[in-house]
């Protein structure tokens, strides 16, 4: 039985984004936060986009909720919890962001206009116990700059560890942007892990399921990535293919 897989990851309308959206319309399987598409290519939620209607348009076709103050409206106070002073941020969707500082463990092109980040999360045990499933997601900021909402690229083991990976796309000018221009040793705010990522029970057991196919476009492969190597039970089923497309070899990540 063949499954679908496929991320949604650009606003088909706005100036900045005006690549069609990549969305497979019979995707059995997908994030269960699912937003409307973001003005930021490296984002889940929208920041400032000037097609909202597009938004509400996809949620009523797909059920999806929308979620369109993701960013714009919030309040910051500041609170105490587990004996740390956190900046909180109360969403649109009332889940409280909690804000902590990470160092940056390695910042390298992963090709042409992506770069590999990895924040260093090993004296945040909340966040290492966070990340228990792929698909899930964090904000980062840098310094006073609007949060970007990044998909976490590693798998939860590599979290459990201490690290959060991630496959951004240098947009200059954005908090991507100024995320990939920083150093090794440089700090950023990070919020919890976000989400409840992708729901595996839909393709479960893998003797029902053999076949997955996966679909990712660019920086969208962050999330598949997460989910191939938390391994996908790949051995029990008869196939397991990604087609990740790319403008050329150049703009194609991982491929070592």
């Amino acid at each position: 039985m063949a499954l679908l897989l496929s991320l949604q990851t650009v606003c088909p309308l706005c100036p900045s984004t005006s690549q069609p959206l990549r969305t497979a319309t019979h995707a059995k399987l997908s994030p269960a936060d699912s937003f409307s598409p973001p003005h930021d290519r490296n984002s889940y939620a929208p920041a400032r986009c000037n097609s909202m209607a597009v938004g509400h348009m996809l949620a009523r076709r797909f059920g999806l909720p929308l979620l369109t103050k993701a960013v714009s409206s919030r309040r910051a106070i500041t609170t105490q919890r587990f004996g740390r002073a956190r900046t909180v941020a109360l969403a649109a969707w009332k889940q409280e962001v909690l804000w902590a500082e990470a160092p940056l463990v390695e910042v390298e092109r992963a090709a042409e206009s992506l770069y590999h980040v990895v924040l260093d999360i090993s004296d945040n045990p909340e966040l290492m116990a966070g990340h228990t499933t792929p698909g899930q997601f964090v904000q980062v900021r840098v310094g006073d700059s609007n949060p970007a909402f990044l998909a976490i690229a590693s798998p939860p083991a590599t979290s459990s560890g201490g690290s959060l990976e991630f496959l951004i796309k240098y947009v200059e000018g954005s908090t991507a942007g100024f995320l990939c221009n920083l150093r090794k040793g440089d700090t950023v705010e990070l919020s919890q892990v976000l989400g409840n990522g992708f729901d595996i029970r839909q393709i479960s057991p893998p003797e029902k399921y053999s076949a997955v196919f996966l679909f990712a476009t660019g920086a969208g492969i962050s999330p598949i990535r997460s989910l191939l190597e938390s391994g996908l039970e790949a051995s029990k089923r008869s196939d397991v293919t990604l087609y990740y497309g790319v403008r050329n070899l150049q703009r194609m990540a991982y491929q070592a």
